[in-house]
């Protein structure tokens, strides 16, 4: 007689992380319609036909909300900055590499809310603890661009810290590009998009 097989409830916490998620898409959806100052708990609550009790079970407040969003942002970041530490490429390779996977991020709702909202919405305290993790990858960009620059893969000329700020600059602009965005492929876009960009860093004839 074949086992029968049982299918197995959601553990509790894959509940609650389900659910969580489900409010951080829903929010990020309401800040990139209407700006972060514009959404509110309540506003979250109505998208996702919850109560307003329900919600505060997952998410304590705004601020808690805001700093959740810029904790998975960071962790991407980091991941595509990890993913950019290969040795066996040159730094502008891998420069590259961390850009497309930074700008396909950007092309969806999770992170042109973040970049739309900025941490001016963050408590002092959580503020500050962005502000560190965000001189971390800073930090951690600009020493790519150094290696790029050391194998001569990058121009010799480029100012590491300069060209840091600008690169971020140039992929969070994508948060306010005009025009409809759904249709296109993300990951298309951006390879074509940091093209441009890293053209731009090639050592000069």
């Amino acid at each position: 007689m074949p086992e029968r097989r049982t299918r197995r409830k959601p553990r509790r916490h894959e509940q609650f992380a389900s659910k969580k998620e489900a409010i951080l898409n829903a929010a990020a959806d309401l800040i990139v319609e209407n700006g972060f100052e514009n959404v509110s708990l309540a506003d979250i609550a109505r998208r996702l036909n919850v109560s307003k009790p329900t919600l505060y079970y997952y998410v304590e407040s705004k601020d808690q909300l805001l700093f959740e969003l810029h904790e998975i942002g960071f962790a991407a970041v980091k991941t595509a900055l990890d993913a950019a530490q290969d040795s066996d490429r040159t730094g502008l390779e891998r420069l590259e590499i961390f850009l497309r996977h930074y700008a396909e991020g950007g092309f969806t709702n999770f992170g042109r809310a973040l970049v739309e909202t900025g941490i001016r919405g963050l408590s002092p305290e959580n503020e500050k603890r962005m502000r560190t993790r965000q001189r971390a990858a800073d930090r951690m960009l600009e020493n790519i661009i150094r290696d790029g620059v050391a194998d001569g893969s990058i121009d010799a000329q480029t100012d590491p810290a300069i060209a840091a700020n600008y690169l971020f600059g140039a992929l969070n602009w994508i948060a306010y590009a005009p025009g409809d965005w759904s249709n296109l492929s993300p990951r298309k876009t951006a390879r074509d998009y940091v093209a441009v960009i890293c053209a731009g860093l090639l050592p000069r004839a």
